[in-house]
């Protein structure tokens, strides 16, 4: 069963074309200093190391991906408030830092019926690079945390992370791959596809195009 990834929020800004011709990034963080180095932590919602290593796992497979001059850090301190709810973060991040939460929010009807996760990215001084992020996993659904094979109906969490913040680096946020070629029902698919095939593993690693954007989108030095 294939389950939908809601596409990514970005609030009033134009996409721009990548090098293969698609609008697979938007805006971006700024590229200096050199590597552009995204640092976020967890909502203290998120309890347990084998759910934090998951979810770390997944952002790190976007570390200097061919050659990409940009990693994420998770080294901030537990966010303590709580999570506001779905309509709240449609105003943008309402936490100081990047974080990651558990939430059971996410509307089981309109655009987002049915999404595994949401992530947002925040341009709030309006200069057209990202500021912020939030991403939030949908904890209706049966999760499975560790790193070995999720059974048949479960969501991968490491598959999610890396898809989400797919999203939280500035991709992908007015289109997902899509078509055989780069989306098939095997170990080829791509993590940025728009669905995720429940009990499987295979957007767990990068695929060409996925490596291949965010090196477009912030070049090897």
């Amino acid at each position: 069963m294939a389950v939908v990834f809601a596409t990514g929020l970005v609030l009033g800004l134009a996409a721009a074309a990548d090098a293969h011709g698609s609008q697979w990034w938007n805006i971006l963080w700024p590229k200096a200093p050199s590597p552009t180095d995204v640092h976020w932590g967890f909502n203290d919602e998120v309890m347990g190391a084998t759910k934090r290593d998951s979810i770390t796992t997944g952002s790190n497979k976007w570390d200097f991906a061919n050659g990409a001059d940009f990693k994420f850090t998770q080294d901030l301190a537990d966010e303590t408030e709580d999570y506001p709810g779905w309509n709240r973060a449609l105003d943008c991040n309402p936490f100081p830092n990047n974080s990651v939460h558990l939430d059971d929010s996410i509307p089981d009807s309109g655009s987002y019926a049915d999404a595994l996760a949401v992530t947002q990215v925040c341009d709030e001084d309006g200069d057209g690079k990202i500021n912020s992020f939030i991403v939030v996993f949908d904890t209706d659904w049966n999760w499975y945390w560790d790193s070995g094979t999720p059974s048949s109906g479960q969501a991968d969490s490491r598959s999610v992370a890396a898809h989400e913040f797919g999203h939280a680096w500035g991709g992908w946020f007015s289109d997902h791959f899509t078509g055989s070629s780069l989306c098939p029902n095997d170990s080829g698919r791509h993590t940025m596809c728009a669905s995720h095939v429940l009990g499987t593993t295979w957007q767990r690693t990068l695929e060409t195009h996925d490596s291949h954007t965010i090196s477009n989108a912030y070049p090897p030095p």
